[in-house]
């Protein structure tokens, strides 16, 4: 992956959580109603939709080395494939996870400030 790329989407990345931060902040309730429900959802779905891909490229893939007879070009090929596919798949697995975790601070966020508010 291009590192100049790379540091877009990381920057856009951010600046999407740190906008849903001000969401949670200043207006929880719309936060609590509607974004916290769609958001945790897709970043958990996502999170186990990447993982399971992950663990069944690795099955097939070791179920090819284990149990088809390859020569040395072919494995070479097969896991140069292999490591640039889950390369990405690390970094959506890495990025779903962060965001799961961020959602659950912003509802932390979301129902502190909706009892500040409140009292």
């Amino acid at each position: 992956m291009n590192w100049d790329v790379l540091k877009w989407l990381i920057g856009i990345y951010f600046g999407y959580f740190f906008g849903l931060l001000k969401v949670a902040y200043s207006d929880p309730k719309f936060y609590l109603e509607y974004i916290d429900k769609k958001l945790t959802w897709f970043c958990y779905t996502c999170m186990i939709a990447f993982s399971a891909f992950w663990y069944g490229l690795y099955a097939c893939k070791s179920y090819t080395i284990d149990n088809i007879d390859l020569i040395s070009e072919q494995l070479a090929h097969l896991d140069k494939e292999y490591n640039y596919v889950t390369s990405y798949l690390l970094v959506l697995i890495i990025a779903s996870c962060l965001s799961f975790a961020a959602s659950i601070l912003y509802i932390d966020v979301a129902r502190r400030k909706q009892a500040h508010l409140s009292s």
